[in-house]
């Protein structure tokens, strides 16, 4: 049996939404500890490394979704709206102030959070 030349897109197509639920899930993996290191830090904001890491944790529900549930394409479009608020945010914040010398105020204490930015 030989296969026509209609069916290659459609499994070319399908191979492509395959690679990209694997990517999502890399991709979510990557936000978790980035979320993690922008709430250590003290340097961003706080919301900000929470919306990070539930974007990644999204990221990575809306592939094991995409795979469990094939007719939930809603339900991963609205997983992954995190993901992207915490993207464009972080991506606003290292254009806005990530260039700022942002050095330990450490005349409150050696313990403290308090940053003192300069830009």
């Amino acid at each position: 049996m030989t296969l026509g030349p209609s069916y290659r897109p459609n499994v070319t197509l399908a191979q492509s939404e395959n690679l990209w639920g694997v990517g999502n899930v890399f991709f979510g993996l990557w936000l978790i500890p980035m979320g993690l290191a922008a709430l250590r830090s003290g340097w961003t904001p706080r919301p900000l490394g929470w919306v990070l890491i539930a974007g990644g944790v999204g990221y990575v529900l809306s592939a094991f979704v995409r795979y469990l549930v094939p007719s939930a394409d809603p339900i991963t479009q609205v997983l992954i709206v995190p993901a992207t608020i915490g993207e464009f945010w972080m991506i606003g914040w290292l254009l806005a102030l990530g260039g700022c010398d942002v050095r330990p105020d450490l005349s409150a204490g050696r313990h403290t959070r308090t940053m003192r930015r300069r830009c």
